[in-house]
């Protein structure tokens, strides 16, 4: 059973990674 706390923890987690793996190129990059 999931809660719904854990999904939404598990979103953000992806949220998170998913932004790093899109900006973090890109800083590197630019700068």
């Amino acid at each position: 059973m999931f809660t719904n706390r854990y999904v939404l923890f598990m979103i953000r987690k992806g949220l998170k990674l998913s932004v790093k793996n899109i900006f973090l190129p890109v800083l590197k990059t630019t700068f």
